[in-house]
């Protein structure tokens, strides 16, 4: 871990927030270089661990299911060097009807930030649509 850095609440709030507004709403996966240190780990409620790659191949996969994927942060709480996320999404698969019912996501995520970048993520999700899978990389 690198040493205590001046980074603010604000500051983390703004980078954590890049991750829903650029990456998950846009599909802007080059900005999680800017981001997401190299040692970047990502835990999923599954237990599994990841990284940045990973990452962005997920953002791609779920968006080009769910073209029109948008997430909401609802709150962020942040205690630094932690920033913890309150979230909603949705989005219509891409070979849906129009009349088909969105799917809906929710979660929580911890971020741990490490010299103004993202070092770490712990992810708890879930989907609310039955009869959709979210797609792996």
């Amino acid at each position: 871990m690198r040493e205590p850095s001046t980074v603010t609440a604000a500051l983390a709030r703004q980078v954590v927030g890049r991750v829903f507004e650029e990456v998950w709403n846009v599909g802007l996966v080059e900005v999680l270089a800017e981001v997401l240190t190299a040692e970047f780990a990502g835990h999923g409620a599954d237990g599994e661990t990841f990284d940045g790659g990973v990452l962005a191949s997920r953002v791609r996969a779920r968006r080009q299911a769910l073209p029109d994927l948008h997430y909401d942060v609802l709150r962020y709480v942040v205690e630094l060097p932690w920033v913890a996320t309150m979230w909603v999404g949705h989005g219509r698969p891409a070979d849906a009807e129009p009349a088909v019912e969105a799917v809906r996501l929710s979660g929580l995520t911890l971020w741990r930030l490490d010299g103004g970048r993202i070092g770490e993520a712990w992810v708890l999700g879930f989907e609310g649509r039955r009869g959709w899978e979210s797609p792996q990389d």
